[in-house]
């Protein structure tokens, strides 16, 4: 009953028309969902917009559009986040150098790699793991 509650509250709200249309095969939401898995499947590969668009049954410019609305940034923009986030959980967890990480997530270009990093992150690969790898072990010791 309470399952029953949330699904009317999520429905009949503000952005229940966006739900309803997630249920909707064909319904662009639902085609933005599906670029989004792709992409996701696919980010270290080198893609096109045309093969994006293919994928999921849409014009170019109505992806683009589609998915700029959703996401909040073009496809592009979502697979390059989606490498420099994976490449920083490669640094971080499994202790990777930045030019290992760089080219396993689909960088060619190890100086294109740290320029990109440093614009998401604010810091270059080594300083910004370095950082997070002091922060968590002061949270450690707190812990303790």
């Amino acid at each position: 009953m309470i399952m029953r509650e949330i699904h009317y509250y999520l429905l009949s709200g503000p952005e229940g028309e966006d739900f309803r249309l997630l249920g909707t095969a064909e319904s662009p939401n639902n085609q933005i969902a599906r670029a989004v898995s792709w992409l996701r499947e696919h980010y270290r590969e080198l893609f096109s917009l045309a093969e994006l668009a293919a994928q999921v049954n849409m014009s170019q410019p109505s992806l683009c559009r589609h998915f700029s609305r959703i996401t909040g940034m073009s496809p592009l923009q979502f697979q390059k986040k989606l490498r420099l986030y994976e490449a920083q959980r490669l640094m971080f967890t499994e202790d990777k150098s930045a030019e290992t990480a760089a080219h396993e997530v689909g960088y060619e270009s190890p100086t294109q790699f740290n320029r990109e990093y440093k614009r998401q992150f604010g810091e270059p690969p080594h300083r910004d793991v370095q950082k997070m790898i002091t922060a968590g072990a002061a949270v450690g010791e707190e812990m303790m």
